[in-house]
């Protein structure tokens, strides 16, 4: 019996594609296996749940750069980096959330809602204010 998954199984159980896992040996984000005698890598059950780990934070937004100083660093510091990505996401659904409901008010004959309720941050500047400020930077 063979011990632990080829990189084909490894990045199927992760949800990835065997070139996104090659690449995070490239970039040092999870450790290349031991082959086994036919010159497969074997992935044992601490590397698929690395694997696991690097996925869920760049499925989550974080970039490749910063994966590996949150999974590398003691815990206080990791759920501190944690805590930041998760304020993050919440930012981005509260985002999402306004933009659906605004293009739900559109949608129900809501015309004037563009001009009470911009869908970009106002602009710095003198003169930009609101959906004014978005047409002025296209």
């Amino acid at each position: 019996m063979v011990d632990g998954l080829t990189i084909g199984q490894a990045a199927a159980f992760c949800g990835v594609t065997i070139k996104t896992v090659r690449h995070y040996h490239r970039v040092g984000l999870v450790e290349e296996p031991r082959r086994d005698t036919s010159g497969y890598r074997r992935y044992t059950s601490t590397q698929l749940l690395r694997l696991v780990q690097v996925r869920t934070l760049a499925e989550a937004g974080v970039a490749l750069a910063e994966i590996g100083d949150i999974l590398g660093s003691d815990t206080v510091v990791s759920a501190a980096a944690l805590s930041g990505v998760e304020r993050r996401l919440d930012e981005q659904i509260a985002e999402l959330i306004g933009r659906r409901e605004r293009l739900r008010r559109l949608g129900d004959g809501d015309r004037a809602l563009s001009l009470f309720q911009p869908a970009v941050p106002a602009a710095q500047g003198p003169g930009c204010v609101g959906a004014d400020a978005e047409l002025a930077s296209r």
